[in-house]
Formats: C-alpha cells, sequence, structure tokens
C-alpha cells in the first residue's frame, strides 16, 4: 500500500512537471468570472468596515467608561484592520485573475 500510494505520488509529481496537470482556469472566461466574484466580495466587506466604524462612534459617549471605551474601540479596530487586509487580499486575486485572463486572450 505504501508503494502504491509513492507510485501514484511519484505519477502525480511527474505529470505537473510535464504539464499534464489539469487547469483549474482553463479559459479568459474563467478567470474574468473569478475576478468578478473576488471584487464583489471586497465590495461587499465596506459595510462591515462601515458598520465598525459606526459601531466605534456610538458607543463613545460623555458618559461611557473609559475602560469600556478602550474595548470598543480595540474590538472595532480590530475588525476593521482584518476586514481591510482581507479586502485587499480579495483585490490582489481579482488583478490576478484579470491578469490571468488577458494572458489566456493573447495566446
Amino acid at each position: 500500500m505504501k508503494r502504491l500510494k509513492s507510485a501514484i505520488l511519484g505519477v502525480g509529481i511527474i505529470a505537473g512537471v510535464l504539464g499534464f496537470a489539469p487547469q483549474l482556469f482553463a479559459d479568459a472566461t474563467s478567470h474574468l468570472e473569478k475576478a468578478a466574484a473576488y471584487e464583489q466580495k471586497a465590495t461587499d466587506l465596506d459595510a462591515v468596515i462601515a458598520e465598525h466604524k459606526a459601531m466605534e462612534k456610538a458607543g463613545m459617549t460623555d458618559k461611557t467608561p473609559a475602560s469600556t471605551r478602550q474595548k470598543m474601540e480595540k474590538h472595532c479596530d480590530a475588525i476593521i484592520a482584518a476586514t481591510t487586509k482581507l479586502q485587499s487580499e480579495y483585490r490582489s486575486f481579482a488583478a490576478w485573475h484579470k491578469l490571468q485572463a488577458n494572458e489566456e486572450k493573447g495566446k
């Protein structure tokens, strides 16, 4: 069984090196669809960022204890930062797929 797994793995590696591995995104249309999907995901995250910016402001009044304000700021800032990073990653993926689509069109 161990030899069989090794043989299958070896054949897979050789096939990949020789270019016989199946392509996930075979044509420009697939890449453009993926790019559009990632752009939409990035746009959808605008709502999460706006929600936490508003939440951060709404939770801050003169009567709010300093410790509560700090916790709220930490919570909202962390979510805003993580969401902004994810949004950037989605936009990078979209750009990559657009580049791949252009390369496919050029073939």
